[in-house]
């Protein structure tokens, strides 16, 4: 496998990433809606299931992910590994005044997201600069300068989050449906030959200064074109 490269999986309800190592090996995560419990029928395994002994562990890697080039040791590792969950923080406002002093939430404290964007840093850090903004006004009540900060990033780290949790659905299902990767292809097309009209929301995201915000309605309006472009063009395969 390209060491260069994020190798994916779907399964529907469940992928397995592969990411390189620094000495070109690679770890491979299981990501799961809900954790595959019990309640979780969309796919026929849970985790306390796959996971009871390596036989079962190796039946269910057989099973869905024959095509992965998996170590000797991949059952024994499933079942070693620990289990963890995922979750996003949301708040109604990032400051608040306690006893006369202002408070205020940044990073993961005030918008922890899943790593599916890749974002979780790059927000922290966009956090430092909105916050160095609103603290430039030295007369300005530092209580004032929070309640400003909040009330812009509130839209930006809710988006991101979002994004974030659209980016494991599609990691999970959507890049194995056909029709997806039709739209992928043309829109692939579409930033070749019109670099500077046209941009991915993930490029958007990755590749300028636009809010959060800004970039997930942009991303909405162009997954709209690129259905009704597909649809009305008859593309129904990514030769075409």
């Amino acid at each position: 496998m390209h060491n260069g490269s994020i190798h994916i999986w779907p399964r529907g309800a469940f992928f397995l990433m592969a990411l390189a190592n620094l000495d070109g090996s690679f770890t491979g995560t299981i990501y799961a809606r809900n954790g595959l419990n019990d309640e979780d029928r969309a796919a026929d395994v849970t985790f306390p299931s796959i996971t009871k002994d390596e036989a079962a562990a190796r039946a269910f890697l057989s099973k869905y992910f024959p095509d992965a080039q998996l170590g000797p040791n991949a059952a024994a590792e499933l079942i070693s590994n620990p289990q963890s969950k995922l979750g996003s923080v949301r708040c109604n406002t990032h400051t608040a005044v306690v006893s006369g002093v202002p408070y205020l939430l940044v990073g993961d404290a005030a918008h922890a997201i899943v790593p599916f964007f890749g974002q979780g840093c790059n927000c922290g850090f966009e956090d430092c600069v909105v916050l160095d903004e609103h603290l430039q006004d030295k007369s300005r009540p530092l209580a004032a300068a929070f309640r400003g900060y909040s009330a812009q990033r509130l839209a930006d780290t809710n988006a991101i989050a979002d994004m974030a949790l659209d980016n494991f659905v599609e990691m999970m299902s959507r890049v194995a449906d056909p029709k997806f990767l039709v739209r992928k292809a043309v829109e692939t097309a579409i930033m070749r030959e019109l670099p500077q009209k046209y941009r991915s929301r993930y490029t958007l995201v990755m590749y300028s200064y636009n809010p959060y915000s800004k970039c997930l309605k942009a991303g909405q309006y162009a997954a709209c074109l690129l259905e009704d472009l597909v649809a009305h063009c008859g593309i129904s395969s990514v030769d075409e």
